[in-house]
């Protein structure tokens, strides 16, 4: 399932761009429960999703209960913005991001050639280049809080791609997607393999 709600925007048509790289979505503007047998991950499509104000909390019960919850890095940005507002206007925030994930925005960007990634079946990770440097905005993560399935960079440094962190019996995936959406299907197949 891929959670778009109602009359939201943001990374308008993510799910298309991923879609052309072969990740099926099945869109819905309400957020599934969990269940083991016929809905047990959910793709929370990014920004858009920030205008729900349950939706951290929302994701805590799916990744609690043992779903996989999947978002994008522009997710924790607008989250980290939103939260950021309601903190300086004295509001209180139920369930804060940072307790389902040590991932921050750097308000920095990192342009990346060089791909490091885990691919099912292989053996260690798989080392790849790209021919010109590919935007993505900057997400640091804590190490041994959450770990990284895809690294990349440029010469001696690197940060995640695909982070994820786990959540009582669940897991939380973040796919940190270039600037620009249409520069997806330039990612070196074994970052697409990946994801």
């Amino acid at each position: 399932k891929a959670y778009i709600p109602f009359d939201s925007c943001g990374d308008d048509h993510i799910e298309d761009f991923l879609g052309m790289i072969g990740i099926p979505f099945d869109p819905t503007p309400d957020f599934p429960e969990y269940d083991a047998e016929k809905c047990n991950s959910v793709f929370v499509t990014a920004a858009s999703v920030s205008a729900d104000d349950e939706i951290v909390e929302k994701i805590r019960k799916f990744a609690e209960k043992g779903g996989k919850v999947l978002t994008t890095g522009s997710f924790i940005i607008a989250q980290q913005q939103k939260e950021e507002r309601l903190l300086a206007s004295g509001k209180t925030i139920k369930t804060p991001l940072s307790e389902l994930t040590s991932i921050k925005y750097t308000n920095r960007q990192l342009n990346a050639d060089e791909f490091q990634a885990d691919v099912p079946g292989e053996r260690g990770r798989i080392y790849s280049k790209t021919a010109q440097p590919i935007a993505f905005p900057l997400l640091e993560h804590r190490n041994n809080a959450s770990w990284t399935l895809v690294n990349a960079g440029h010469g001696e440094y690197h940060e995640g791609l695909i982070i994820y962190d786990t959540y009582g019996r669940g897991r939380i995936e973040v796919i940190n997607l270039p600037e620009m959406p249409s520069r997806i299907k330039v990612l070196p197949p074994e970052v697409l393999t990946t994801i």
